[in-house]
């Protein structure tokens, strides 16, 4: 099957939607209920992972924001603690979401037990300042083998002792996780990777665990892309990634967009996006940007999974790139980075005559895994 896209394509993909049609003329409104959690939350879901400042935090609850989320691993364990200060005072006027850790990017010793699970759980509630979170999500599980009974056990328990309310993963695969949330009687809601460049299979798996009730929240919906002055060349056009943020919050079949925020300025655009309704003029500057976008912007969508021949795991590799080059945090990057195992940051594509990756939406595999080690070897 081809996923590639073009200006054109993505015009017309878009004018056959009714539902998309229709919010071109029809305001969208702040608030959502969160699938069969029932939680009403606003649709722009304020990510914390590189907030530095508790004033951007202070300032949107009061703006009206009121889902928040963090992971255990941001900031090396410091941004729960920076979340939990911020809203002291405000717990029960807020809906508030943490992660577990993203055992990806941990040494191979650690493992995703009963105990491993509940003991980040609990340092995450002390850093919360908080006894329970609303929403707990095991992070980047992109095939359910990924998802270990004892996880699953800790979740369980967890709600059983009312630590949690609602549990849910996180993926950049949800078409290969739909069928098992659809089954699933443990998890509640989902936040995928989702944005204007993904393919119609993504599409399918958003609407078919949206239809079965699972709240939807989509992530990296900029696809990428920088938020101020240094935006990648794709967004380089005043307001297209505003466009990408309404483009995912108001898909009629997400719930709400999480976007990580840095400043008042990114702060204020998400609050406007989620009243403004979404124009022609947002589809052509996202379609221009799509246009631009294939040679640069991996999906991790994992078909490109085994093609090295040297065994390299791209999508890791490009993803630790775009934090330092489309989020702006090289220091994050570079941290992602050194925990990939020293055979694969040593390994230049620069040794093989011809690159055997194939990207289904073009990237130049190669020449990206090559700026990724020049900016954070």
């Amino acid at each position: 099957m081809s996923y590639r896209f073009s200006r054109r394509g993505f015009l017309s993909s878009l004018a056959t939607l009714p539902a998309l049609r229709a919010l071109a003329v029809t305001p969208p409104g702040r608030y959502v209920r969160l699938g069969k959690t029932g939680l009403n939350i606003t649709k722009f879901v304020f990510g914390s992972m590189i907030t530095s400042d508790p004033a951007v935090i202070e300032r949107a609850f009061d703006m009206g924001i009121n889902c928040f989320t963090t992971a255990r691993d941001y900031q090396k364990g410091n941004n729960e603690r920076l979340l939990g200060a911020a809203l002291k005072g405000k717990r029960d006027q807020v809906i508030l979401s943490t992660e577990a850790i993203d055992i990806m990017w941990r040494p191979k010793t650690e493992k995703e037990t009963t105990a491993y699970v509940l003991d980040n759980l609990n340092l995450s509630l002390r850093e919360l300042q908080t006894d329970y979170v609303d929403l707990f999500f095991l992070h980047h599980k992109d095939d359910p083998a990924s998802i270990p009974d004892e996880a699953l056990e800790a979740v369980r328990l967890a709600k059983q002792q009312g630590k949690i309310r609602h549990a849910g993963i996180t993926t950049h695969a949800l078409p290969n996780m739909a069928d098992y949330l659809v089954r699933s009687e443990v998890f509640e809601a989902v936040i995928p990777m989702f944005n204007f460049t993904m393919d119609a299979q993504a599409n399918a798996s958003v609407k078919k665990v949206h239809d079965a009730g699972l709240g939807v929240i989509a992530m990296k919906v900029m696809a990428g892309g920088l938020r101020g002055d240094k935006a990648l060349p794709q967004f380089n056009r005043d307001g297209a990634l505003v466009a990408a943020l309404k483009w995912a919050m108001h898909n009629p079949n997400v719930d709400a967009a999480v976007s990580s925020v840095v400043d008042m300025e990114q702060l204020e655009e998400n609050f406007r996006a989620m009243s403004e309704p979404l124009t022609e003029d947002d589809r052509r500057l996202l379609a221009a940007a799509l246009e631009r976008i294939s040679p640069l912007y991996c999906r991790m969508c994992g078909s490109c999974s085994g093609t090295c021949t040297k065994g390299l795991p791209v999508p890791e590799v490009l993803r630790c790139g775009m934090y330092a080059e489309g989020y702006g945090q090289l220091a994050l990057g570079r941290e992602k980075f050194r925990l990939l195992p020293e055979e694969v940051r040593a390994s230049s594509c620069r040794e093989c005559s011809s690159c055997s990756v194939r990207c289904a939406y073009g990237v130049r595999v190669a020449e990206r895994m090559e700026r990724t080690r020049a900016i954070l070897g």
